[in-house]
């Protein structure tokens, strides 16, 4: 019988279309690296608005900390008048309401106590009898007892003594 040579064909495209895949192909990948350039430059930018931002918050809330404290530090200087309770003989219902008239309106102060030479409390602010309580054995009053001048200190968080159910934590 007879049998047909089959022959391949190629298909070969005429010039000006690989010319045009060529090209649609280099546009889709110039596309493709300007967005991501334009992308990256963006998140950039907002990064650097973030943190222009939150540099600005932080130092108001540094400013305003600041400021609370030395309203603290006022009123503690006003309250160490107390130290002369003890020589002085006031009753301890008129030290309690002077202290609580000095943190009456001042909400970062919860409670003001005022400890002798030995860390016995002889005054407070606060309701509680706290006359069992002693705090010579605390950081903050070992620091204060070697202190010259007129020191301040702030504690660490601690539970109230005077009510160990509570969880509250006080500094």
């Amino acid at each position: 019988m007879f049998e047909a040579e089959r022959t391949k064909r190629t298909v070969t495209w005429p010039y000006w279309h690989r010319v045009i895949v060529v090209g649609a192909c280099l546009i889709v990948t110039l596309l493709s690296l300007t967005s991501g350039w334009s992308l990256w430059r963006l998140r950039n930018d907002t990064l650097a608005k973030n943190e222009r931002e939150l540099s600005s918050i932080s130092s108001a809330i540094a400013e305003q900390t600041t400021r609370s404290l030395q309203g603290v530090e006022l009123l503690l200087r006003r309250a160490a008048v107390l130290t002369d309770v003890e020589r002085v003989g006031t009753s301890s219902s008129s030290s309690t309401e002077f202290l609580r008239g000095q943190t009456g309106g001042v909400p970062q102060i919860r409670e003001l106590t005022v400890a002798d030479a030995s860390g016995k409390l002889i005054a407070s602010s606060a309701a509680a009898d706290g006359s069992a309580i002693n705090i010579s054995a605390r950081p903050y009053f070992q620091y204060l007892e070697h202190a010259k001048g007129d020191a301040i200190a702030v504690s660490e968080p601690i539970t109230k003594e005077a009510a160990p159910q509570t969880d509250e934590w006080y500094w």
